[in-house]
């Protein structure tokens, strides 16, 4: 089941950002993290070539979810700006992050995870029962996320097989107005319909090929801030970088047959034209 943590983790090592570590000994202060593996890397190198970031994942620490970066290291130590909740015990799991924040790394996913709807969509469910007389029906407790709540299939349910429906054409959206559908011939009394829709899909209902496809598009919104941001050499990187995750979500669009077709070569071709401002962050 996909969390913003896991997928934090699968983002970081596809874009070869990632380091979990355990520490080694208790910190002096909430400034301190100490782990014996630090001891492997320069200490220049860590804090002056990377702008490194340290957050805590043990979940039963106050600092659960902090992060701070390091202003030095010495060692096996390493000192942050920042002050954590509390001092950072022995065996405290925590990440380490160069390229970009385990911040930036959760906002791009959850920026992501909703903007890439409808591409990744939840089908959703909601029924309701004919009301003599009543040709226009409040659809709000449904809560489906194409416009004007509009739902994609309204299907008529067998009275004696629930499994069993029959699909309905004679419907509108009431035009100008969110949420209302209109049957412009009604169903008999007390018959249930069953409205098919989409919502934005959460992480925990992601398969295997969700998740690679919003790691890609989060790595391409993550590099795509690199250019915006960086400077000189380091935008031109982050650009090669930016481009390689755009081809990559183009494949990863196109091979995905839950996708309809014809969104599928839409979106193929949006992502490998010139203008890319479907992706945009």
């Amino acid at each position: 089941m996909a969390t913003v943590t896991t997928m934090r983790d699968r983002l970081s090592e596809e874009i070869g950002d990632y380091f979990k570590g355990t520490t080694s000994s208790d910190g002096s202060d909430g400034y301190q993290l100490i782990d014996t593996e630090l001891g492997k890397y320069d200490d220049d190198e860590l804090i002056d070539k990377y702008n490194s970031s340290f957050y805590i994942e043990t979940l039963s620490l106050t600092a659960s979810g902090e992060e701070n970066y390091a202003v030095s290291k010495s060692g096996n130590t390493v000192t942050m700006r920042g002050l954590y909740s509390g001092i950072i015990p022995n065996s405290t799991v925590y990440s380490m992050h160069r390229l970009f924040s385990a911040a930036q790394k959760d906002r791009a996913i959850e920026r992501v995870r909703k903007s890439i709807f409808p591409t990744i969509f939840l089908e959703a469910q909601s029924e309701i029962t004919i009301v003599a007389d009543q040709y226009t029906y409040d659809l709000s407790s449904a809560a489906f996320e194409d416009p004007n709540g509009a739902p994609r299939d309204v299907l008529l349910v067998d009275s004696q097989d629930t499994e069993e429906t029959l699909p309905l054409t004679n419907w509108e959206i009431v035009p100008g107005q969110t949420n209302k559908l209109k049957f412009n011939y009604l169903p008999a009394t007390g018959r249930t319909v069953r409205l098919i829709g989409i919502k934005t899909q959460i992480l925990a209902n992601y398969d295997d090929q969700d998740e690679e496809l919003l790691v890609a598009f989060a790595a391409r919104s993550l590099f795509n801030e690199g250019v915006q941001a960086a400077p000189g050499d380091v935008a031109g990187r982050s650009g090669s970088a930016r481009d390689y995750w755009t081809g990559e979500v183009a494949r990863l669009i196109r091979s995905n047959k839950k996708i309809p077709p014809a969104i599928r070569e839409q979106l193929g071709y949006e992502l490998t034209s010139s203008d890319q401002s479907f992706l945009a962050p």
